[in-house]
């Protein structure tokens, strides 16, 4: 005796995502001009630019972020990588390139990994085949395999954080002349006999110039650093307050 078949349930079509052309019907407009709104607003008079992104966000729609890469040739993404993210001033440093991109019309595609061995170019890689339109790195001192790679990708790139140099590829604070002006007020405070307080040498560049840029300012006016309040540790409001509380109790 064979079973009856009980007739499957025919599956609901799934829901059609808002084209292009969709946003244009409801808006009255061409699609040329739904593409102007979301690529190039500035091209648009205002009234029409709202009333294609009223559209826009009655349907719902998301740009195809694919097929308008390969129009455009450009991702419109930044990648960056900033090791010690949870340092006190990173987050600062963070905010401000992703606002900064934002009103560029930017996405920042951010990597914050633990410090990794010199020359590994994993993470890099990744956001090169990401398609990221230009990078920021942390610092100067980059791996020749880094550089390597940007070079032969001819991907734009900035180093943050970083000496000025004659390619124009980096931007940060000149280090030497603020070790200038903290010698120079402490000397004419009376002080001849300084501490230090700084990141950890190992594996901060940055630390590494601000050590040696203090010390030579000092030299140059005869003072000294004192050996017993030289204390290195990791960035942060807490780790440089126990700083102090350990000098004041040697």
């Amino acid at each position: 005796m064979t079973a009856a078949r009980t007739p499957s349930t025919p599956r609901a079509p799934a829901a059609r995502a808002a084209s292009l052309a969709d946003v244009a019907a409801l808006a009255d407009v061409s699609t040329g001009t739904v593409s102007r709104v979301l690529s190039r607003p500035d091209m648009i008079s205002e009234p029409t630019r709202l009333r294609v992104m009223a559209a826009v966000e009655q349907l719902g729609y998301v740009a195809n972020g694919t097929a308008r890469a390969l129009a455009m040739r450009r991702t419109m993404t930044v990648g960056a990588i900033v090791p010690r993210f949870g340092s006190s001033s990173f987050p600062a440093l963070i905010q401000a390139l992703e606002t900064t991109l934002a009103a560029g019309g930017y996405t920042l595609l951010l990597s914050a990994p633990e410090p990794r061995a010199t020359g590994d170019t994993a993470i890099l890689r990744t956001l090169l085949e990401r398609g990221v339109d230009a990078v920021a790195l942390l610092g100067a001192e980059q791996p020749p395999q880094v550089l390597a790679m940007l070079g032969a990708s001819h991907t734009p790139f900035v180093c943050m954080w970083a000496p000025p140099d004659a390619t124009g590829s980096s931007i940060g604070f000149d280090e030497q002349a603020a070790a200038v002006l903290v010698v120079e007020h402490l000397c004419a405070l009376g002080h001849r006999s300084l501490g230090y307080i700084g990141g950890r040498t190992a594996d901060s560049e940055r630390a590494r110039r601000r050590l040696r840029d203090l010390k030579l300012a000092m030299a140059e006016r005869s003072l000294a650093l004192h050996g017993d309040a030289v204390v290195e540790t990791e960035h942060g409001f807490r780790e440089g307050f126990e700083a102090m509380q350990a000098i004041a109790r040697r």
